[in-house]
C-alpha cells in the first residue's frame, strides 16, 4: 500500500495538498478497512475549519466505499492504460467537493 500511494492520488484525483492527503486517506480507509487511516482521519477531521472541507472527506469516504478492489491489483500493468478507463474500471468517482474547495 505504501508503494502505490503515490498512485493513488492520481487515480482518485486527490492532491498532495493537506486536504487532498486527508480526502486520500478517507478514501483508502472505507476502500481498505485500514483502522491506521482511520486514527488520521478522525484527528485530521477534527481539524478543518470549514464545512466544505468536511464535505469534502465525506465524499471522499462514499467514494471509497463505492469503488472497485484495487489494492492487489498490478499497478505496473496497468500504467499504460488511460486513467478515464481506469477510473471507470474501478468506479473511482470524481471529487467534486474537494475540487470545489481547491477552486
Amino acid at each position: 500500500m505504501r508503494d502505490m500511494h503515490d498512485l493513488t492520488h492520481t487515480l482518485t484525483g486527490y492532491g498532495r495538498d493537506p486536504l487532498g492527503e486527508l480526502c486520500l486517506l478517507a478514501f483508502l480507509y472505507s476502500h481498505t478497512g485500514n483502522l491506521g487511516m482511520a486514527l488520521i482521519v478522525l484527528m485530521g477531521f477534527s481539524r478543518l475549519q470549514s464545512s466544505a472541507q468536511r464535505k469534502a472527506v465525506i465524499e471522499a469516504w462514499r467514494h471509497g466505499r463505492k469503488a472497485r478492489w484495487f489494492t492487489d491489483m498490478d499497478w505496473e500493468a496497468m500504467l499504460p492504460q488511460p486513467l478515464d478507463a481506469l477510473r471507470a474500471r474501478f468506479h473511482v468517482m470524481k471529487p467534486d467537493a474537494y475540487h470545489g474547495v481547491m477552486a
